[in-house]
C-alpha cells in the first residue's frame, strides 16, 4: 500500500512539473501577445499572421465569432481607424507543455464604439514547430462590474 502511495505521489509531481512550462515558454507567450497588440496598434491588416495558428478563431463582444487568421483591413479603414488596444496578461497556465491558457484584460480605445470595449480576455496558445502561436481568443465584457480581475500567477 505504501509503495502505491509513493508511486501515485511521484506520478502526480511529474505530471504537474510537465505542465508548468519553462520561463522561456512564458516569455515567448507574452511576446506573441505583445506583438499582436503592437500589430493592432500599427493597424497591420493581418496582425502578424505568424503569430496565429491556421485554425485560429475569436469570439468578441457582443458574441460575434470569427474563424481564420485576422484580416482587419476593412475595419482599420472604418470603425477601427483610430483604435488602440491595451492588453495585459495576468496568469499563464500550461495545460500541457505545448498548450497554454493566458488570462488577462483588454481595452480598445479610439473607436466609434461607445463605451469603449474593455473586459476580460483569454488566449489559448499552442506550440507549433517550436514556436508559440495563438489559436483562440475569447473576450468577455462583464454585464455589471463585479470587480473581477484575472487570477494572478
Amino acid at each position: 500500500m505504501s509503495i502505491l502511495f509513493v508511486l501515485l505521489n511521484v506520478s502526480a509531481v511529474l505530471c504537474s512539473a510537465a505542465t508548468r512550462g519553462t520561463p522561456e515558454d512564458e516569455l515567448a507567450i507574452r511576446q506573441v501577445i505583445a506583438d499582436r497588440a503592437a500589430a493592432f496598434n500599427s493597424h497591420e491588416a493581418n496582425l502578424n499572421p505568424k503569430g496565429f495558428s491556421d485554425d485560429f478563431d475569436v469570439v468578441v463582444p457582443p458574441g460575434a465569432y470569427f474563424r481564420g487568421k485576422p484580416d482587419l483591413r476593412e475595419q482599420f479603414s472604418t470603425v477601427l481607424r483610430n483604435a488602440r488596444m491595451i492588453e495585459t496578461v495576468g496568469r499563464i497556465r500550461f495545460i500541457r507543455p505545448e498548450v497554454a491558457l493566458a488570462d488577462g484584460t483588454f481595452e480598445i480605445t479610439g473607436t466609434e464604439i461607445k463605451p469603449y470595449p474593455k473586459g476580460l480576455q483569454t488566449w489559448v496558445l499552442v506550440k507549433e514547430n517550436e514556436r508559440w502561436v495563438i489559436t483562440a481568443i475569447r473576450q468577455m465584457v462583464p454585464v455589471a462590474s463585479t470587480g473581477a480581475t484575472p487570477p494572478k500567477r
